[in-house]
């Protein structure tokens, strides 16, 4: 009997979430690093930014329907939403479009080929006023995850293993950048699912666990 009522709830559940408009997977892509910045004179002036070198964190987070990535798994830029945080001489300040979109990209791909020793991931975005990458490197053939899009959360040290450039647009053109590079650097890739899929096994684990507690309960 309990075997029935479970299967027409977890039908139920199914058909309601079909039902639903569709929310496709995102991909969130999320990268931060910590090293030594310079600005040129424009940025310096439009962002409160020091004329000489300094530290910062920098902290990107971009996220992608995964219907838009294309058929390579290495490599994409498409439109998205993101948001760039940028910490520097203890004040921090975080750039979103105000309509929400940007274009977000995330990319692997290795220099060998060109007669150099490493490989690296790039995480692009452009939101309307910064236009750039973060980018993180390591020799040839040690990347310690799946050079994919896939879930995974790794952590960089050494000099310079990672690498900032960003340009600042005002009115749709370049005046100014920021660059640096980063002794400290952390990248995360991860896959959010669409809510009815959440909903569905949500409710299959309360049934499940529900059937498991009326199992042990002596009759």
């Amino acid at each position: 009997m309990f075997a029935r009522l479970l299967l027409v709830l977890v039908l139920a559940c199914s058909a309601s979430a079909q039902a639903q408009v569709p929310v496709p997977d995102l991909i969130t892509i999320t990268t931060r690093s910590t090293g030594t910045m310079l600005a040129s004179s424009v940025a310096s002036r439009e962002l409160g930014l020091p004329e000489e070198h300094f530290d910062y964190e920098l902290l990107i987070t971009s996220s992608v329907s995964r219907q838009m990535v294309a058929d390579d798994p290495l490599w994409f830029y498409v439109e998205g939403s993101g948001s760039i945080t940028l910490t520097a001489n203890g004040v921090t300040r975080t750039f979103r479009n105000p309509y929400g979109w940007a274009y977000v990209g995330g990319m692997f791909a290795s220099n060998v080929p060109y007669g150099g020793t490493t490989e690296l991931f790039r995480h692009n975005l452009y939101n309307g006023y910064l236009d750039g990458y973060h980018t993180v490197s390591w020799p040839a053939g040690r990347f310690p995850g799946e050079q994919g899009l896939s879930n995974q959360a790794w952590t960089f040290e050494g000099d310079r293993v990672g690498e900032v450039w960003f340009n600042i647009l005002i009115g749709g053109e370049r005046a100014g950048w920021i660059a640096g590079t980063a002794n400290h650097f952390e990248l995360a890739i991860s896959a959010v699912p669409e809510p009815s899929r959440v909903a569905l096994l949500g409710a299959g684990l309360v049934l499940a666990a529900f059937a498991h507690r009326r199992r042990r309960v002596p009759h």
